[in-house]
């Protein structure tokens, strides 16, 4: 499920950086693949918690796209990392994300990255920042054996 996700993401990332869009049907794929994945680790207690946590967390990001503070497509892919982090996870992820996204806006400062220019100042996409931090939250979740609880199956 996991290697499913990474190349989803990949996609999502390399897309992003192409089209400036995040297709609903990929953030989808996500959270369906975070419903299955919890019925296949028999961890229904985390679509509750989680649940509630993205669903707060999406509100929040919400607000920042009706004030032209982040796109629709980066709020809906925020918020389904949100699904997957959890509470328990969030602070590692924002951790994960606060590098990528600091490297990324240098990089369209300076290196030419993919950005548009506009009067207010630069946009960029936010999708590949969100998604290589969430593959980075995905390889150490696995290597420190689970600091938050992802639904995997036992055994």
């Amino acid at each position: 499920m996991a290697s499913g996700v990474g190349l989803l993401l990949i996609w999502i990332m390399v897309d992003d950086l192409r089209r400036y869009r995040i297709r609903n049907r990929w953030v989808g794929c996500l959270i369906l693949a975070f419903v299955l994945a919890c019925g296949m680790a028999d961890r229904f207690d985390l679509l509750v918690s989680h649940g509630f946590f993205a669903t707060a967390g999406f509100a929040v990001l919400a607000c920042l796209f009706s004030v032209g503070l982040m796109g629709g497509g980066d709020a809906k892919l925020l918020a389904a990392a949100l699904l997957w982090t959890g509470p328990e996870g969030c602070l590692l992820y924002s951790i994960l994300l606060l590098p990528c996204a600091i490297v990324y806006v240098l990089g369209a400062r300076f290196a030419g990255w993919p950005a548009r220019r506009k009067a207010q100042g630069l946009e960029i996409p936010f999708g590949p920042s969100i998604a290589v931090a969430w593959l980075a939250f995905m390889v150490l979740a696995v290597w420190l054996d689970g600091p938050v609880p992802l639904p995997r199956p036992n055994g």
